[in-house]
């Protein structure tokens, strides 16, 4: 996109219309009506702001301090807002997600002024209908309020007014502000902290919620501002097609998208100072410690660039420390005072930085077409600001080294490192959350180097998944650990110098962009690299046949094959996760692993054992196949990323040659993919269902389950389902006759509506044949955001489904029950675009 501003003086023979087409849609219809994924929207990919979840609704409900009786008498106002927000889902929003698809999937024709207008007006009218739903829900729930909290509507509404901006993702464009009313709330502030500071914070929120609709009509007029513009300096059709106003269109199109962005970053400055002040006034009517937490967490929330100030080991050091039980009471103290001292100069160091970065921070978008600022400056700042925290946590740790002795010393390191480790885990797991996987499977993607299509060497896992599949004694598998460790050694010595070689391969390739190198010596650098990636993996896959060798001197040569391929699936699979093909894990089950998982006695095995061995060698063959493709997808995908870098230099190279190429590369390797994609699947299904088939009927039903978890586990690891808690409420042995109804009724609805949604959301995936983001060709879009809105709406569906049960749940139990059947999960929030 910045190579094609950058040519704007040498290309001379693209028809106009297409030249403007990369800078005015990919830089303002991918962003501003681009397909942004959240975890809890419902389908409009961030366009259109979600209705009011039952988190939201949470949060207003508490707001206002309503009592349970309340609550329950908003229950039928909410369930009647979501239905007509749903009817108007199928309708008016329907209707204008079809034309903005169109529109981005129109190839690369620019749109007329006419067809952007039209949608403008959709748009505009979808957020009108979707204000005067949020209004009318407002007005139903009066109804049941007291005088006081009728006095605290206002706010609620103003706050649901800036929760539907802030979901916009062009408002994210200009870079996303925090609510200090949404920090303040999530802080637990005591009553009288909150009777100190609401004044000031009602007051805020009126001007924010002015500075955020006058942020938003911004964003919403940057199309018809930007064809305005255009229009003054004349560009019309004529102008389109006379080469000789090329250049001078070129550069008055930059002068245009200065003049845009720059309205839309006074809007977004505007707010960060109004925040920024309010943040000062609310810090001096808190005491020290509160002062304290509230500057952090407003950091966090705001200014991701101070991550150095809000990441404090130092402070966790300092903590650990005086936390500790044998300390003297003199020892402790100088411990303390230190601590103190260190905190006065940080809390001077972190007011400074906050400020600078408040009055001097650049939006995301402002280095687009030049509207941005010389930024050294900036970061010449901040770079000091970084070596002084460095300094200043340097001489904080050598003071608390030399008051420590030996010996706490020692005991404060382990403590320390217990809490990293701990702290490493938690992300971990809830990155492999995220990410649908479950640790068995992420414990298979250890790389062996910085290329991570390269699989690490068989690891213990997998020696002891082996040791299970082939059915080894305690002797046997003695022998097959020892093996491995000659394996581990070997590997290790012997792949050193390739993957070194890999290593400055990749490095040599990626320096090409800062090199001035030839399109050839491009070429043959990319070329190099996966040159030495096969001769890498052509390595590893003779290492690991030479182990299984070893292995047929364990067991017999029959057995050690299916070892054999289960690893070959796993070097496969590991280079297509690496490319990130792997998201259709439907597609690429291991039906091993999955009948592995269930621990089957032999005699259950038996009955499928025939069919799993042919599955196994078939399946293997296969995901090999798919992984050569992939591989040569990717050869191709970095030689057209050279070429696209080459055109800044050489005239005769033209950035619409090189992107039709291509595309018909990416028709190609589409059809093929999913040509080998579907040949995995159909062999998966055709299997699956004659292994259900030789099964009972119990194995079957785990069977299926287990299958079902392993390939749509995304869908399946659902932590805010409320099954369990379910069953657990229904066997508490103080429910009252009219609590045990409830729950009864209220347990068959929810397993039959959250069955049901599951299930779409299975048939869904079931059918998505999708390769790697990078490798989707422009006809692919309409597919994929036709698929993740419709994904989204299920998820969207599923999780207002929990949280409206786990709000019943809270209304029918007393806290103690509730705590018995170990406390209710939290409703999904709805997570924000940028």
């Amino acid at each position: 996109m910045m190579a094609c501003t950058q040519t704007r003086n040498r290309i001379t023979s693209i028809d106009h219309r297409t030249l403007l087409m990369p800078i005015i849609l990919g830089a303002l219809l991918l962003v501003l009506l681009g397909p942004v994924r959240t975890a809890t929207a419902q389908g409009t990919m961030g366009m259109l702001p979600d209705p009011i979840n039952s988190s939201e609704l949470d949060g207003y409900l508490d707001r206002l301090g309503l009592s349970a009786e309340q609550r329950r008498a908003i229950d039928p106002h909410f369930q009647s807002y979501q239905e007509e927000f749903r009817r108007l889902r199928d309708n008016e929003i329907a209707d204008f997600m079809r034309e903005m698809q169109e529109m981005q999937t129109a190839g690369m024709a620019m749109p007329s002024r006419s067809d952007m207008d039209r949608l403008m007006r959709r748009w505009e009218h979808a957020r009108n209908l979707i204000s005067g739903l949020d209004t009318q829900f407002f007005n139903m729930i009066q109804v049941v309020l007291t005088e006081e909290q009728l006095a605290m509507i206002e706010r609620v509404q103003m706050a649901r007014e800036r929760h539907r901006y802030s979901t916009e993702v062009s408002m994210g464009m200009m870079g996303r502000a925090a609510d200090l009313s949404e920090l303040v709330r999530q802080m637990n502030m005591t009553p009288d902290e909150l009777r100190r500071i609401d004044p000031t914070l009602a007051e805020y929120e009126r001007r924010l919620t002015t500075a955020m609709r006058d942020q938003s009509e911004s964003s919403r007029n940057m199309m018809s501002d930007m064809y305005d513009a255009l229009e003054e300096v004349g560009f019309d059709e004529e102008a389109m097609e006379d080469p000789a106003e090329m250049t001078r269109m070129m550069e008055e199109m930059q002068r245009v998208m200065q003049d845009v962005f720059a309205k839309m970053a006074e809007d977004a400055q505007a707010i960060r100072t109004l925040n920024y002040r309010t943040y000062r006034s609310i810090s001096e009517l808190l005491g020290e410690t509160r002062r304290r937490a509230f500057r952090q967490h407003f950091a966090q929330q705001s200014f991701h660039e101070l991550h150095f100030l809000t990441n404090n080991q130092t402070e966790r050091r300092f903590d650990a420390a005086i936390s500790m039980d044998d300390l003297d009471t003199d020892l402790r103290e100088r411990i303390e005072q230190e601590y103190e001292s260190y905190q006065v100069d940080r809390d001077r160091l972190f007011d400074q930085a906050l400020r600078f970065v408040a009055e001097n921070m650049q939006s995301p978008m402002m280095g687009m077409f030049g509207t941005g600022d010389d930024n050294s400056d900036y970061e010449q700042r901040m770079d000091e600001f970084r070596e002084r925290v460095q300094q200043m946590d340097s001489r904080a740790n050598d003071s608390l080294r030399e008051l420590m002795p030996e010996e706490h010393r020692r005991k404060l390191n382990e403590r320390v490192s217990e809490r990293m480790q701990a702290d490493i885990e938690e992300r971990q797991a809830q990155m492999e959350q995220f990410r649908g996987q479950s640790n068995d499977e992420s414990a298979a993607l250890t790389s062996a180097s910085s290329d991570s299509h390269l699989p690490g060497p068989i690891n213990t896992r997998e020696t002891a998944i082996y040791a299970d599949l082939l059915g080894l004694n305690e002797d046997e598998r003695m022998l097959l650990e020892q093996l491995h460790e000659e394996y581990t050694e070997y590997f290790s010595e012997h792949m050193k110098d390739i993957m070194e070689q890999v290593s400055e391969a990749q490095q040599n390739q990626w320096r090409s962009y800062q090199d001035e190198v030839s399109p050839e010596e491009g070429r043959q650098r990319v070329e190099r690299v996966f040159e030495l990636r096969q001769e890498a993996l052509n390595a590893i896959a003779e290492l690991d046949d030479a182990f299984f060798d070893d292995v047929e001197l364990v067991v017999s040569a029959e057995s050690a094959e299916r070892a054999r391929l289960a690893r070959a699936r796993n070097r496969a699979m590991h280079g297509l996760r690496a490319s990130g093909t792997g998201r259709n894990r439907h597609t690429t089950v291991d039906l091993s692993d999955v009948v592995r998982l269930l621990r089957w006695t032999p005699e259950q095995r038996e009955a499928i054992n025939e069919i799993l061995v042919q599955w196994e060698r078939d399946a293997t063959e296969l995901l090999s196949s798919y992984y050569k493709v992939n591989q040569q997808l990717q050869k191709a995908l970095q030689r057209f990323y050279l070429e696209m870098q080459d055109m800044t230099r050489e005239d005769q190279q033209n950035w619409m040659e090189i992107n039709e190429r291509r595309q018909e590369l990416l028709r190609d390797y589409q059809a093929r993919a999913r040509e080998a994609q579907e040949a995995i699947y159909e062999l998966t299904e055709e299997a699956r269902h004659s292994m259900l088939a030789a099964m009972s009927d119990d194995d079957a039903a785990a069977f299926d389950d287990a299958y079902r978890r392993r390939a749509f586990p995304a869908i399946y690891n659902d932590r805010r389902a409320v099954h369990t808690q379910l069953r657990s409420a229904l066997n508490l042995p103080d429910l009252t006759e009219s609590q045990r109804d409830a729950l009864t009724e209220l347990n068959l609805q929810y397993n039959a509506e959250y069955h049901a949604l599951t299930e779409r959301m299975v048939e869904l995936h079931r059918g998505r044949r999708m390769p790697s983001m990078e490798a989707m060709a422009e006809s692919d879009w309409a597919e994929y955001m036709q698929h993740e809105s419709e994904n989204a709406r299920l998820e969207f569906e599923r999780n207002e489904l929990n949280g409206k049960v786990i709000r019943e749940l809270r209304s029918l139990l007393d806290e103690q029950q509730r705590e018995r059947i170990g406390g209710l999960p939290e409703p999904a929030r709805q997570q924000r675009p940028f």
